[in-house]
């Protein structure tokens, strides 16, 4: 199954130098990786941690440790996302009942919150196992290392980009979408091409209403390693969505990060006391409301476009009627990239 699933990819690289298209699909993490990577250390605050996430527009920042010996560089050590940072930032500060213990949460030292042992990827590891790493951990990034230095890193948008990369490049190698112009053999590509959002989403997903409270999104999310919960009205008409960094933005501080792996997903990130208020807020409140939405019948590479351009990873598929018909993902958008570039094992 691998072998064939490869042997599409190649065709694709086949197909490009028959037709004197310059492109050359990527195949290893050195070919679609960020090579300037801004980095910070286990003695930065919290603080400076969310200044430099706002000026680089970014959601995750490699952490590096420097040795003793000043000869040496600085090691990788682990990994601060905004998920942690959101978690970690007062739920009161700059607002009415605001303590000083709020301005010493933004005070607090990476070394305290940061991801430790998360799994890496060398330049030469083969995309279809970067993009099993990051499906099979729920990754967003995951960083490209050489004996412990950060020479790069890919995101989900990273891989997004090759998706569209490919579908672009397919179609002007096959405008019409014809059969007889693709060669022997190459059905399967086709098929990759005509596929559409319907043929991608996930369609059976977990709703709630604008009504229920925090407190049942997260155990949704938890139990079944979910993200992204859709909000329905009665009718089954969509009226926003909720995701894991919205509710983590309404959980009060968690404190630092236990040095035992988690149990459950998110297990800290989601962990609150049962008597915090904002646990019994309704999702009306904080969800994402007139959120954009796609029809089923849309292309793929519409969508993976809309992705890519909102800076998002979720968005709800519904019919004109505005009636829900799943959710389609950067998860989806992987696993389909997969069908071309084979998944390894």
């Amino acid at each position: 199954m691998a072998t064939e699933q490869l042997a599409l990819i190649d065709q694709i690289g086949e197909m490009c130098t028959e037709n004197d298209v310059v492109y050359r699909p990527p195949a290893y993490a050195q070919d679609i990786m960020t090579k300037e990577v801004r980095t910070l250390t286990l003695d930065h605050t919290v603080s400076a941690c969310i200044r430099l996430m706002k000026a680089l527009d970014v959601r995750h920042i490699p952490l590096v440790d420097a040795p003793l010996d000043g000869d040496k560089k600085p090691y990788f050590v682990g990994i601060i996302s905004d998920r942690d940072v959101l978690r970690m930032t007062p739920t009161f500060l700059d607002k009415p009942g605001e303590q000083e213990t709020d301005r010493q949460a933004l005070r607090q030292l990476l070394a305290q919150l940061v991801q430790r042992k998360t799994k890496t990827v060398s330049p030469e590891t083969p995309i279809s196992e970067v993009i099993t790493t990051m499906l099979d951990n729920h990754f967003d990034m995951v960083p490209v290392i050489i004996d412990k230095e950060v020479v790069g890193i890919i995101t989900s948008m990273d891989i997004v980009r090759v998706f569209l990369k490919i579908t672009r490049t397919l179609h002007q190698l096959c405008p019409d979408m014809d059969d007889s112009l693709l060669p022997s053999g190459a059905n399967p590509l086709h098929k990759w091409i005509s596929q559409t959002v319907r043929d991608i989403m996930t369609e059976q997903v977990i709703t709630l209403s604008p009504q229920d409270e925090l407190f049942r999104a997260i155990d949704i999310m938890q139990e079944n390693e979910f993200r992204h919960i859709p909000i329905i009205d009665e009718q089954g008409k969509l009226q926003g969505i909720i995701s894991d960094r919205d509710v983590l933005r309404h959980l009060h501080y968690a404190g630092r990060r236990p040095l035992q792996p988690p149990k459950k997903f998110r297990d800290h990130l989601f962990k609150a006391d049962p008597d915090f208020v904002n646990l019994w807020i309704p999702l009306e409140t904080i969800m994402t409301a007139k959120v954009t939405h796609v029809p089923p019948e849309a292309a793929t590479y519409t969508v993976a476009e809309k992705l890519r351009k909102s800076k998002v990873s979720c968005l709800p598929v519904a019919d004109d009627q505005n009636n829900l018909m799943g959710i389609v993902t950067t998860t989806n958008l992987m696993s389909t990239l997969l069908t071309i570039y084979g998944r390894l094992g």
